[in-house]
């Protein structure tokens, strides 16, 4: 009985621990979010909005990293140390939904830089960002001279590609 009653109070700790861990890490998320004003959106962590959340890092930019995978939250949290001056909130979602951006706080934005792998995505993004906030600016990439003409016609300022470009 004594045995079965420290596994069953283990498996409890155990759950709650993680539970409150949790509720906690969105208490927090929040409350930096709500901190936030004249930040960057970074949406999609792949390579190349990997390096972008590590140059506003070094530059002590405020910025929010929006990614739909874990895997690329966490290894960007573990390669970004928050000095004090900047602050950079991760956020779990998907970019093109308008309540991710909206979360993300776009209406307090400077900017939005779009970085997923699709150019339907990021067309996606910079249309939803110019309806939700029409003055933010919008950087978006691009994987061919098509998409740069129609993420312009879309409102995006600038429109970068890297293969274009190499």
């Amino acid at each position: 009985i004594a045995s079965i009653s420290y596994i069953g109070n283990r498996i409890t700790e155990a759950v709650f621990q993680g539970y409150f861990q949790d509720g906690l890490r969105s208490r927090l998320q929040r409350q930096s979010m709500n901190k936030l004003s004249n930040h960057y959106i970074i949406c999609g962590l792949g390579r190349t909005g990997q390096q972008i959340a590590y140059e506003f890092a070094a530059e002590r930019i405020d910025f929010v990293a929006i990614d739909s995978s874990e895997e690329a939250i966490a290894h960007t949290q573990e390669h970004i140390i928050s000095p004090d001056g900047h602050r950079f909130v991760p956020l779990h979602g998907d970019a093109t939904l308008d309540e991710i951006l909206i979360r993300a706080r776009i209406d307090k934005a400077a900017c939005v830089v779009t970085a997923l792998p699709s150019d339907a995505e990021n067309l996606y993004v910079v249309l939803s960002a110019k309806t939700l906030t029409k003055d933010i600016r919008a950087i978006a990439r691009a994987n061919s001279e098509e998409a740069v003409k129609k993420l312009q016609r879309a409102g995006a300022d600038a429109v970068v590609s890297p293969y274009i470009t190499g």
